[in-house]
């Protein structure tokens, strides 16, 4: 019916235009609808132009906002998927640093018994 086209022209409307003409947009998309209720057998009243053009501006709003939303949802899981990842390098870092050290310890310490060792020919004979 003509009334349920007219409700659902300003996001159709608004869809199609720009940012910068979005306000003619939901002027043009609040204007067909003059006669509303009256076609449709509704017993609700006709609603006025302005009323008509508040309805679009807040949908205009409510689907801005929700954009926004889905932005800043988007860069919060960004900057968690990267702190997350700088998390696990650091962790790493920290396990080869702890796994070098230990290397390291294990290799003088071997270095030490080996030289520790008796070898023919160095030990000084006792008379």
């Amino acid at each position: 019916t003509p009334a349920k086209v007219a409700r659902a022209a300003p996001a159709a409307a608004f869809d199609e235009a720009e940012d910068d003409d979005a306000e003619a947009a939901v002027r043009a998309a609040a204007m067909p609808a003059v006669e509303e209720g009256a076609d449709d057998g509704d017993d609700a009243a006709p609603r006025s132009f302005a009323d008509r053009l508040e309805a679009a501006r807040a949908e205009v709003r409510a689907e801005r906002r929700r954009g926004e939303l889905e932005q800043r949802r988007q860069a919060a899981t960004k900057l968690r998927e990267a702190a997350e990842r700088r998390k696990r390098e650091v962790q790493l870092h920290e396990l080869n640093s702890t796994l070098r050290r230990r290397t390291d310890k294990v290799a003088e310490k071997q270095k030490r018994k080996q030289s520790a060792k008796f070898k023919p020919g160095t030990a000084v004979r006792k008379r």
